[in-house]
């Protein structure tokens, strides 16, 4: 089962709305707990380099999508992410920001 402390993920139950909806849809998309720990991890990573939590992102709405994507791209960049995993990253954030109607 998923374990994510810093996203108040245990199992596949979040207290923040914006995760557990995504939770949702990454069970119903039969992920295994490695792809979804993954994909946390780069949720984890966009509230790194926002300063904000998941359901404040989600918050923010459509105005600032690309501003979260600029902010996750550079923190990646700062880590020396490879193109791979910058695109796997982004990915997983377009994902949960669109399953949270944010843009």
């Amino acid at each position: 089962m998923p374990y994510y402390p810093e996203l108040k993920v245990v199992g596949w139950t979040s207290s923040y709305k914006s995760v557990q909806k995504f939770l949702n849809s990454m069970k119903k998309d039969k992920l295994n707990d490695e792809q979804a720990e993954a994909c946390l991890d780069s949720i984890f990573m966009l509230c790194q380099s926002t300063g904000e939590n998941p359901d404040e992102i989600v918050a923010r709405g459509k105005s600032r999508w690309s501003e979260t994507t600029d902010a996750l791209e550079a923190y990646l960049k700062r880590q020396h992410a490879t193109k791979e995993e910058l695109n796997f990253r982004l990915a997983c954030t377009i994902d949960f920001l669109g399953l949270n109607k944010a843009f």
